[in-house]
């Protein structure tokens, strides 16, 4: 009996149950009013391809059939009846993609529900749809293609384009087909280019007439037409020349060579101060009348006198180095301080050394083979004397130390790098001590150093010769 009891008791329950739901039109488990819904689409997402198509993407977990309502952006949200009762994108199933809906130009939301095979209507899903813009499928446009080749190898373009872009060139022979704009772009990156600005571009080159084709990419991909650019064979315009000692006959003549080519571009004339001389160095002595060069008699390394008309200057300087020995080396041009002192005007200073000039090379010599019995080596003179410069088939080892003299006029007529240190000279001062002449002040002052074997006691050397 009590079972019996249970058995009404639940019964009702269900009846009254039911008629609430039926009253209330389906409740959370029926379709009628759509006020209720008890599963949601998500992910939704959207491909508008023009003002009046579109695809769009979402997820259901259930399957059934879709529908799309499409509203001005802003508007207040549709029920998910209305959305129903809108255009059909049929059964849809787990993820769903590519359906296309229409719209009309302009910000849109397009609202999408699922209705299951239960009649029941999921809540709607907003997928915001931006305004149309065309994609952009116009190649920028190039003018204005302009060379100055500077030389064999180098040249400047210039150019204009309507598109900011990217731009790359390709370089190919003169008179040849020519390639397409994708394998220009496969050429060599110039850079970022804007709209309307013209660019000078350095591209590199080989010798010859030939032709440099110019793309620029835009941020969308689109790439311009090729835009050639004709480049004559490069013609030296010899901007600037060096005079080239070619006879070393008195007078000696020089020649203008272009720096660049090396081609003559003018007249011989006599040499003089600073042309270049025949072992590549600077002529920076001339006198028209020569002077004596003082030889060297002894056994080993004797030459005899000669008369000289120019000095030259090594192409280098060799660095600092001790000048060695520590005792007044006999036979050696020696001047010292009071002597020197006592031609106190600039004119008596300039006198006395120029007495010097002619004594470098014999100095150096005698110089040299004094340090040879005392095992030194790596000194001023001795690195002079072993210099060798050799100019085409042409071997000159005739370099030497300069004189206070020579080191004198070196510094006058061509200047000298401004070593605080100074330029050594072959001249003594004394047993321990020698001269140079510094430039840390501007002036070409002369002083003296000592000769011993100390880093404080180093000078830059200069060798010289005289022919």
């Amino acid at each position: 009996m009590k079972n019996v009891k249970n058995f009404f008791g639940i019964f009702a329950a269900t009846v009254i149950i039911g008629l609430i739901f039926t009253a209330c039109g389906g409740g959370v488990f029926g379709s009628g009013s759509g006020s209720f819904s008890f599963f949601s689409l998500t992910e939704g997402s959207v491909n508008r391809t023009s003002d009046t198509e579109a695809t769009i993407g979402f997820t259901t977990g259930t399957d059934g059939t879709a529908y799309y309502l499409v509203k001005e952006s802003g508007e207040a949200e549709p029920a998910n009846t209305a959305v129903k009762a809108g255009t059909s994108l049929g059964f849809v199933s787990g993820t769903v993609t590519g359906k296309a809906v229409t719209l009309t130009a302009g910000t849109k939301d397009i609202y999408v529900v699922v209705e299951d095979t239960e009649s029941n209507i999921s809540a709607v899903l907003k997928i915001n749809v931006a305004a149309y813009v065309a994609p952009d499928t116009t190649a920028p446009v190039l003018s204005a293609g302009n060379v100055n080749r500077t030389n064999d190898t180098e040249a400047t373009i210039g150019f204009t384009t309507d598109e900011d872009g990217t731009a790359y060139y390709l370089v190919i022979e003169n008179g040849e087909a020519a390639p397409a704009n994708t394998a220009v772009k496969a050429g060599i990156r110039l850079g970022f280019v804007y709209v309307d600005y013209r660019w000078e571009w350095e591209v590199m080159l080989t010798a010859g007439a030939k032709d440099i084709y110019v793309v620029v990419e835009d941020a969308a991909g689109n790439i311009s037409s090729v835009l050639k650019i004709e480049v004559t064979v490069y013609v030296c315009q010899h901007a600037t020349t060096v005079w080239k000692v070619t006879s070393t006959i008195y007078p000696a003549q020089s020649i203008p060579i272009c720096t660049y080519c090396g081609e003559i571009t003018g007249t011989s004339q006599d040499t003089k101060i600073g042309d270049i001389g025949p072992a590549g160095g600077t002529i920076f002595y001339v006198r028209a009348g020569g002077f004596k060069v003082e030889g060297y008699a002894g056994t080993i390394g004797a030459f005899p006198e000669y008369t000289a008309f120019y000095m030259e200057a090594a192409p280098e300087y060799e660095g600092r180095k001790n000048w060695g020995s520590d005792t007044l080396i006999p036979d050696v041009t020696t001047i010292d301080h009071f002597t020197l002192s006592m031609n106190t005007t600039p004119q008596k200073s300039t006198d006395l050394k120029a007495t010097l000039i002619g004594n470098g090379r014999k100095d150096t010599q005698i110089i040299v083979n004094y340090l040879a019995t005392t095992s030194e080596t790596g000194r001023a003179a001795q690195v002079c004397a072993s210099k060798t410069v050799t100019v085409g088939e042409t071997e000159f080892n005739d370099w030497f130390l300069p004189s206070l003299g020579e080191l004198d006029v070196l510094y006058r007529n061509i200047g000298i790098a401004l070593f605080y240190v100074g330029l050594w000279s072959s001249t003594q001062e004394t047993r321990n001590r020698a001269w140079y002449i510094s430039n840390n002040t501007n002036n070409g002052s002369h002083g003296v150093a000592g000769k011993q074997l100390d880093s404080t006691n180093q000078r830059d050397v200069r060798a010289i010769r005289a022919f």
